[in-house]
């Protein structure tokens, strides 16, 4: 019986170690193995300095939308990836949906999230069908946050200059000390 369980851990520990973080790569993975996983992407030129920060992004459709897929790295370690989303509406409450539906796809995969309202003024906080306006001119921003053994998942809906910013940020928790450094050093230039 011993022997069975010491098995079934030693198991465990090996399928767990070749996790997949995010899409099909795991925390840690060489730009080279990365691409390797997205080998039909249309990979943009690398944008930083090689030899410790930089990032690589392609165009996909995540969640039936348009968005920017961005795999940063550190000393060619894969610590932290965003979704941008580029949808266009002229319905302002069209990018509310878009945030939900999302939500929806996180919370099917990682659970149930509490969404933060944070309000600049609350002039219409009890009128949901105000908010893609007021996300809008910037009186709004909708979020929440995330977390699993590994990776810390942010997701918001913010405007700026009257552009919607729709991401989904995935951030190794593996890596947390070494992005922390490397923040403090850029002053979040690439993050």
């Amino acid at each position: 019986m011993k022997r069975l369980i010491t098995i079934f851990l030693l198991i465990s520990v090996c399928f767990s170690a070749n996790s997949q973080d995010f899409r099909k790569a795991s925390w840690g993975d060489s730009w080279a193995k990365v691409k390797a996983s997205e080998s039909t992407a249309d990979w943009s030129e690398p944008d930083g300095d090689m030899d410790n920060i930089y990032y690589r992004f392609f165009m996909s459709e995540v969640g039936s939308l348009e968005a920017f897929v961005t795999y940063y790295f550190i000393q060619d370690s894969f610590v932290m990836a965003l979704y941008l989303f580029m949808e266009e509406h002229i319905n302002k409450n069209d990018y509310v949906d878009d945030f939900d539906h999302i939500k929806g796809n996180i919370e099917a995969k990682y659970g149930k999230s509490k969404v933060s309202y944070d309000w600049k003024s609350k002039p219409y906080v009890d009128d949901p069908e105000r908010y893609g306006w007021e996300i809008f001119t910037g009186n709004l921003e909708i979020s929440y946050t995330k977390e699993t053994e590994r990776t810390i998942i942010g997701h918001s809906l913010a405007g700026k200059d009257y552009q919607f910013v729709h991401s989904l940020r995935y951030e190794s928790l593996v890596h947390s000390d070494l992005i922390n450094r490397t923040r403090a050093k850029t002053i979040n230039d690439i993050f």
